[in-house]
């Protein structure tokens, strides 16, 4: 798309797309070049519907209108032009592409892969298809039928329709292989993590190998709920700082807009965590309150927190809901399958509540 040069370096163009007021107009230009024969049959592709715009891509590539190749190349081109602004020029306007025939070299790389895919789909009935990883939980079973059964399964339904699939899976393993090693210099050049090693919190939590299959099944389930509701509760403790700082200046927290009880029982729990011994947390005391606290700050302050929240009974009723979800999320219990549906549902009535 011309955002980075053959050297990985980001190019103009890039810089262009990081800045908002030129993104849009960046993905426009980045277009032009990417689609140059699409836009030379038609400089005004990208205002076309889509079965138009379909019907030059099969001329473009000389696939076939139903391929996959050619939804893939639509849906990319849609996508795109979603996110992209012709209206403006960006400072790199482009130049004006001629008219290549379908079989130039120096064409787009979206195009010129579609065609390729045809040719290959063409000659070994193979294209360029997307691929899943399934991740089983095998059973802490000995009886062999049950594993049987399940590669089996796997066999029917993955592999029948594959031609030589042993050599297969080796080229896609081989595959991996390289990107992963290509992946490896790409974080060492642009010093950053594309969090893909996972082995150094593996490392740090490899005792947990040594609990129950199901209570490790139990646990991962339920990360996902622990880690939706730390971002709630997180996201309820700025809004509640910055409405009271904003009205009271830093020192919010010994205003007469925190109820002396609540001050009370967060400097006793600073107190017992002082002297258990551990590391002090590096926090504000609003850290301290629990989540029902919360609830009565809010309602402490209402003629404040009204510019922002809907409605104070919902509010209450609401996060009354929460905390009541919070316990077994807290206390390490699985959640019930309506339950779960519940948490759903009451979060989508929180941000209902946010003007």
């Amino acid at each position: 798309m011309g955002l980075v040069a053959d050297d990985g370096t980001p190019t103009d163009l890039y810089k262009q797309f990081r800045n908002e007021k030129k993104s849009r107009a960046a993905v426009a230009h980045s277009m032009r070049t990417l689609y140059a024969p699409l836009f030379a049959m038609n400089e005004n592709v990208h205002a076309l519907p889509d079965t138009e715009v379909r019907g030059l891509i099969v001329e473009a590539t000389g696939g076939e209108k139903e391929s996959q190749v050619t939804k893939l190349t639509l849906a990319t081109f849609k996508a795109l032009r979603g996110m992209a602004d012709f209206s403006t020029a960006t400072a790199a306007e482009p130049r004006e592409t001629p008219k290549q025939s379908p079989g130039q070299q120096g064409e787009p790389t979206a195009l010129q892969l579609a065609r390729q895919s045809r040719e290959l789909e063409s000659a070994t009935g193979e294209g360029i298809n997307l691929s899943y990883t399934i991740n089983l939980h095998l059973p802490a079973t000995s009886d062999i039928e049950v594993f049987n059964a399940i590669f089996k399964s796997l066999k029917e339904h993955l592999l029948q329709r594959m031609k030589n699939y042993e050599r297969t899976v080796k080229a896609f393993g081989m595959t991996n292989m390289l990107l992963e090693a290509d992946l490896d210099q790409i974080e060492q050049r642009f010093g950053i993590d594309l969090g893909r090693n996972r082995k150094s919190a593996q490392a740090q939590h490899h005792s947990h190998l040594q609990f129950d299959v199901s209570v490790r099944t139990e646990a991962a389930e339920m990360a996902s709920h622990y880690e939706v509701f730390y971002c709630l509760e997180k996201s309820i403790r700025s809004l509640i700082t910055d409405v009271l700082e904003a009205a009271e200046g830093d020192a919010w927290w010994t205003s007469s807009r925190v109820p002396p009880a609540i001050q009370t029982e967060v400097e006793k729990r600073v107190k017992r965590e002082r002297e258990s011994g551990v590391t002090p947390r590096p926090t504000a005391p609003l850290d301290y309150t629990t989540f029902g606290e919360l609830s009565e700050l809010i309602k402490a302050s209402w003629p404040l927190f009204g510019s922002v929240l809907n409605d104070l009974k919902a509010v209450e009723t609401v996060m009354a809901r929460l905390n009541t979800l919070r316990g077994p999320i807290a206390h390490c219990s699985p959640l019930a399958e309506d339950e779960v549906l519940r948490l759903t549902l009451t979060l989508k009535d929180w941000f209902r509540l946010l003007k």
